[in-house]
This record gives C-alpha cells, structure tokens and sequence, in this order.
C-alpha cells in the first residue's frame, strides 16, 4: 500500500508512522534506502536519559524539587518524551510562581506513564535483562 501510495500521480504527500522496526524491515528499507524518502528514529528513554531529561527540566525552569520527588518521576514517567514532556509542562503550570516540587504534590499530579506491560517484559527477558526483569515484574504484580 505505501509503495502504491508513493507512485501515485499527482505524487502524494505521505506521513507513515510505526512502531519499533528492526533493519529487517520492508518499511524501514524502503524508507531508509529511497532518496525521495525520509525515516526519522523515535527511541524510547530508558531512566538515565528520563532523569536527565526530568533534570533539565527542571533546571531551566528554576524548579527545585525534592530528591524523592524526581525519583518518582523517573520511576513513573516512562520512556514516551512527548508524554514525560507534557506532564512536566502540567507541573511548571502547577507550581506558578512558587518554584518548590514536593514529592507530595508529584504524587497528586503524575499518574503512571511508565506503561511497561508485557511487552516491555517479554523484552527484558529475551534480552536477558534480569534487573529490568525483576522490577517489571514486581511493578506488574503490584498493580
């Protein structure tokens, strides 16, 4: 259907969207290897690059928060930048003018995003992850 779509006359203008893809891939082949086309990688985050990101955050929006408060947000954000991006947004306009996060008031803002279900844990498994193994399975069990 896309190399359809891509030969259609007038030439179409075409978004395509997908999960993750390996190199493997007819979509990311024809993407990746036509000069006409465009593949743009969209990687998860994985928690040291979800605490930077809460950090800088933070930092340039002169936010101070309490140790357990970014831990819990690193914990409960997940790997998705546009919603850890948005929930953040949601507690700059939380906080106003008052500049001071508490994990009190991040508890009452910030649901779980982290949405590591299944999938996440059959990964760690065939990966052989056991810590990352350990904790999914102890966060599914506990939810």
């Amino acid at each position: 259907l896309v190399e359809e779509a891509l030969e259609s006359n007038p030439p179409a203008y075409l978004l395509v969207t997908a999960g993750e893809l390996d190199t493997k891939s007819k979509l990311r082949n024809l993407f990746e290897k036509a000069k006409h086309l465009a593949a743009l990688p969209c990687y998860k985050d994985d928690a040291r690059q979800l605490g930077q990101l809460v950090q800088q955050f933070f930092r340039e929006r002169q936010i101070v928060a309490e140790p357990d408060a970014v831990r819990y947000l690193t914990e409960h954000l997940g790997n998705d930048r546009g919603i850890t991006l948005q929930e953040l947004e949601k507690i700059d306009l939380y906080l106003g003018d008052d500049r001071q996060l508490s994990f009190d008031t991040v508890m009452q803002l910030v649901g779980d995003n982290s949405d590591r279900a299944m999938d996440d844990l059959c990964h760690a498994v065939a990966g052989g992850n056991l810590p990352m193994v350990s904790r999914l399975f102890a966060r599914m069990v506990e939810e």
